[in-house]
């Protein structure tokens, strides 16, 4: 992962912000090189070290993105590119701003 001013870019998205991190995946909020004008529009899923994952989860994790390359439904989220850069895997999904279902499942105080 390169990029200029201390920027992480992956294939054609740069790196806003980290949002999340877990196991060997972080994620990140991101907009499309030829878009720097923009707002950033992409959720960026990027396996860091793909040397160190199991090969059968990397399998699943290229599987599960190519499957989601073949919908186009409303209610899911549009992956816009699957790939490979630098030796790691990736995943580009539109944003959706929102709550995340662990927000939505946490039990809610009553204020009193």
């Amino acid at each position: 992962m390169a990029g200029g001013r201390g920027q992480v870019q992956v294939g054609d998205y740069v790196a806003v912000r980290r949002i999340n991190a877990g196991g060997p995946v972080e994620v990140y909020l991101a907009r499309h090189v030829a878009d720097e004008k923009q707002e950033p529009s992409t959720l960026l899923r990027v396996v860091l070290n793909p040397g160190a994952v199991d090969p059968r989860s990397l399998s699943r994790f290229s599987s599960r993105a190519e499957i989601a390359c073949q919908f186009d439904a409303k209610v899911l989220v549009p992956v816009r590119e699957v790939g490979r850069m630098g030796g790691r895997l990736f995943v580009a999904r539109e944003y959706v701003e929102g709550v995340d279902l662990a927000g939505l499942s946490a039990p809610q105080s009553d204020g009193g």
